[in-house]
């Protein structure tokens, strides 16, 4: 079995080695053919080269080239010598170019010529261009001429026409003047004006008196106007500051007796806990019911003075915090101006307290008056003038904020009226003032007194 095996594996690899020797052989024939068709190619790509070197050498020879120049040279002269054709070309249209421009050169110089010997005989002698030159600058000016001669042609023709209808209206107005004329009792129609004047004044007087009347009827308190308003007019105003100082010096005593009756009622209701019920009790009882009743007529009005007065400090002192220096000073330049000197600025001064408080200096005396001692008239103006600083200073550096205010001067007599109106017209130059009014007689005061240009007047209706 061994032999068998062995004969077997020699059998089978004589087979192999058969095999690979008919393969071996077989691409030895492929490639003995291979190389005979190369050898067949190599000598025709030498025969082709031979013919084409042949041609390349006939073919250069016109070029002035050798024949051993390689194509991409020969491209480049080929393509040096396409570029020289072009430019030869465009030479030659540049050439024709040119001597068109002569020609249409030489017939527009016979065009000028002959048009200044038709329509400028003044400009013969001059150069064709300049002539040109004169030329279109006199079209232009017929140009504009004839523009001119039809507007004012229009104008003309609508002039006629305004004319027959302003005359048709003339007529109108004649009429309807003469039928006012009758109606209001004038002999001519220049009295017309001063007729409606008087009207207006009269309704504006009627206006202003029942504006004033009605304020006056409320605080009369039911009592005639008439009689009301001699009593105030008996009033010195100067007395006023030393009126108010006493009712303060009285509402300070009233608080002291109102500390005082609580003090008492804590020390009755007290010994009330203490004691029994009975006659004591009960007359106890009495007396702290009239110590409530005489409370009450002072202790709501304290209360309200009292809030009154910590609203103001507070409000003054956060103002001059946050508002001191220039602020108080171009304050008090308006506060001057806003009473006609009255007073010759604003201060700051503790008042009896010691809390830092805003106070105007009298003029001539110097004297510094508190708030409280001003006339009503005269906090306003004290709270405009504050107001107008504020919106100055507020407005350097920073976009404008209108400034609108409502009857801001009801309580100011015409010529404080007038300061002040003086003053909101200096800031209009910086801002937009609206100041609504239904008093008749600012809004004339304002039209007499301010720039027709900067104060505009605008009537709401109903």
């Amino acid at each position: 079995e061994s032999l068998v095996r062995r004969s077997q594996e020699t059998l089978d690899h004589i087979k192999k080695t058969q095999e690979r020797r008919q393969q071996l052989q077989r691409d030895l024939e492929r490639l003995r053919r291979q190389l005979e068709t190369a050898r067949r190619d190599a000598q025709q790509a030498e025969a082709d080269l031979s013919r084409w070197e042949e041609a390349w050498a006939q073919a250069l020879e016109p070029l002035g080239l050798a024949a051993q120049t390689l194509p991409e040279s020969a491209a480049a002269v080929l393509d040096r010598m396409a570029e020289m054709k072009a430019c030869r070309k465009e030479s030659g249209d540049l050439a024709g170019r040119i001597e068109g421009i002569r020609s249409d050169a030489e017939a527009f110089r016979r065009d000028v010529r002959d048009l200044v010997r038709r329509v400028a005989a003044d400009l013969t002698g001059q150069p064709e261009e300049q002539a040109a030159e004169a030329l279109v600058a006199r079209l232009r000016q017929a140009q504009h001429d004839r523009r001119r001669r039809d507007e004012l042609v229009e104008q003309q023709r609508r002039g006629r026409s305004d004319v027959d209808r302003e005359e048709k209206a003339a007529a109108r107005h004649s009429a309807r003047l003469a039928a006012l004329c009758q109606e209001a009792g004038c002999p001519r129609p220049e009295d017309l004006p001063h007729a409606e004047r008087a009207s207006d004044e009269a309704r504006r007087l009627r206006g202003e008196l029942a504006s004033i009347d009605q304020p006056l009827a409320a605080l009369s308190a039911g009592a005639a106007v008439d009689a009301f308003v001699a009593e105030a007019e008996a009033v010195d105003p100067d007395g006023l500051a030393g009126q108010i100082e006493q009712l303060d010096e009285r509402l300070r005593l009233l608080a002291g007796q109102r500390d005082e009756l609580q003090r008492t009622i804590g020390r009755e209701e007290q010994a009330l806990r203490s004691m029994d019920t009975g006659p004591q009790a009960a007359e106890c009882a009495e007396q702290v019911q009239d110590l409530l009743a005489r409370l009450e007529a002072d202790a709501a009005q304290f209360v309200r003075l009292k809030l009154a007065l910590a609203v103001l400090r507070e409000g003054i002192e956060r103002y001059r915090k946050k508002n001191e220096g220039h602020v108080l000073r171009r304050a008090g330049e308006l506060f001057r101006r806003l009473t006609r000197g009255s007073f010759d600025g604003l201060v700051e001064d503790p008042d009896e307290q010691g809390h830092i408080v805003l106070k105007g200096v009298r003029a001539g005396t110097g004297q510094r008056i508190e708030l409280s001692g001003m006339s009503d008239g005269t906090a306003d103006q004290l709270y405009l003038a504050l107001r107008v600083a504020s919106l100055e200073h507020y407005l350097e550096g920073k976009e404008p904020m209108p400034l609108v205010i409502d009857d801001v001067l009801v309580g100011f007599d015409d010529d404080r009226a007038a300061a002040a109106l003086d003053v909101l017209a200096e800031l209009s130059r910086r801002t937009q003032v609206i100041f609504f009014t239904h008093h008749a007689h600012l809004v004339t005061l304002a039209q007499a007194r301010l720039d027709p240009s900067r104060c505009f007047v605008h009537r709401l209706g109903a």
